[in-house]
This record gives C-alpha cells, structure tokens and sequence, in this order.
C-alpha cells in the first residue's frame, strides 16, 4: 500500500512538472490584458502610448509655413520655420494622482560626473510633423490637470546634443543648440522679415523652460493608446510685434508671450 501511495506522489508531481501555469500579462492597464493567463509575468505587459497632437495656428485659420503674414505694423515677414522643445508632461487624475510617462533615461548632470533617472517624454516639435509619441502610459480615468514645460529642466540644459548617442532623445536638438552659452535652448523661430529678399534671420527666442498649466477634462481609457492635444497660435506671438528692431529685442518681448501663445486643444 505504500508503495502504490509512493507512486501516485511521484506521479503527481511529474504532472505538475510538466503541466507548469502558463505565464502572460494579467494588468489591466496593458494592452495585452490575457484574461486566459495564469501567472502574472510582468515583463510581458505592453502599455498604451501617450500621443502628443500639436495644432499650429494663425488666429482663426491655419498656420502655413512660408506664408506671407502681416503685423499689426503693417510689417511682412514669413516663419520659416520653428522648433520647440516640450517636456516634464504630468496628467493629473480626478483622485489628485499625478501621472507622467513610464519611459526613463539616465542623464548625465555636465560637471558632476552624475546621472539621474528622468522621465523620457521630450519632444523636439517642428512645422512638418503634428503627432509625437510621448511614452508608454498606465495612465486611466478622468483627468483634469495638464502640465508640461517648454524647454527643460535648467540641470539638463548643459548637454551638447553632438555628443550624445544615436537613440539619446535630444540627439536631434542640435538645431536650438546654444554653442556659445553651452546649452539647449527652449525654442528657436528662423524668420524672413524683409520678403523681397531671401536673406533668413535666425532667432533663438526662448532660453529658459516656461511651465503650463492648465485645467484638462478628458477621460482616458483603460489599456489604449491616447492622445492630449495643444495648439500653438503663432499670431498671439507676432500678431502685434514689431519686427524692426534688433533681435535681442524681439526675443525679450516674445518670452513674455509665451503663456497666451499655447492652449490646451483638447
């Protein structure tokens, strides 16, 4: 009788051996939600990604690259075209729950010989494309908060974008690079003020981050992509400018332009 008990054990536990829980992704807030799975792995979860839509407009109407506007002035010029650096996005949550992106980044403080982990949501926004991927998000429920910064962090800025790797996400800021000030900019507009010559004036207007904050109603679903929305209206910045001074005076008056230029659109 012992002996048939021994052996049903043994049995039994080479079923089990053979017959491990099946592994799979048991987080809601996944896209791969498996409801089939019997171990949680979370290694195998894959989380929706956050969308940045940015709206580029001219008062009422579109914005057009190398569209000939006029000022308040009676001035011509075109924007030829522009670069803005986004990031330190936080949704805020009904509950009072602050949420950013999951991705991070160790960055390197220049003269400390340290890094420190960030959140990797920057966004190099241009004229030609409208929609970025911020990160991959868990983010769910009603939001009612939107903050972000134009520019970054003053203990960041010291980073040569030349001198970083291929998939660094400042690799392509390059372009608002201040190589006498060794630093990244917020933000530069490249301009034709006189439009009977194709001579372009290169303005960097923003040196320092400018912070929004704004109230934001959207309700994000559960284990789906989705997608915050803002508009930059180019008029609330030059509409009224006089363009025929130099340009350090230009950029001084824009920077205080700033927190009517940029909206939440959603």
């Amino acid at each position: 009788m012992k002996a048939v008990v021994l052996l049903g054990t043994v049995i039994g536990f080479g079923l089990l051996a053979c017959n491990p829980r099946e592994p799979g992704c048991l987080d809601l807030a996944a896209e791969n939600f498996d409801v089939t799975a019997e171990k949680h792995d979370p290694a195998m979860c894959i989380y929706p990604d956050l969308i940045l839509n940015v709206l580029y407009e001219w008062g009422d109407t579109s914005f057009a690259p190398g569209n000939i506007y006029e000022n308040d002035q009676g001035e011509v010029f075109t924007i030829e075209s522009f670069y803005l650096l986004l990031s330190q996005f936080v949704l805020t949550t009904a509950a009072g729950v602050r949420e950013t992106v999951d991705d991070r980044i160790d960055w390197y403080l220049a003269g400390t010989g340290q890094t420190v982990p960030v959140p990797d949501d920057f966004v190099l926004a241009d004229r030609s494309r409208f929609n970025y991927v911020l990160g991959a998000t868990r983010t769910t429920g009603l939001l009612e908060r939107l903050q972000f910064s134009l520019g970054i962090p003053d203990t960041l800025t010291p980073t040569v974008p030349d001198s970083l790797s291929a998939g660094h996400p400042l690799r392509s800021a390059r372009v608002i690079f201040d190589a006498d000030a060794g630093t990244v900019s917020a933000g530069r507009f490249v301009l034709n003020r006189d439009t009977s010559q194709q001579v372009l004036d290169t303005l960097v207007v923003f040196t320092e981050p400018h912070a929004y904050d704004y109230p934001f109603f959207k309700q994000f679903v559960q284990g789906r992509d989705d997608t915050i929305r803002i508009a930059v209206d180019l008029k609330q910045l030059f509409g009224d400018l006089s363009l025929a001074r130099p340009a350090d005076e230009i950029v001084s008056d824009l920077s205080g332009r700033l927190s009517t230029a940029v909206r939440d659109n959603n």
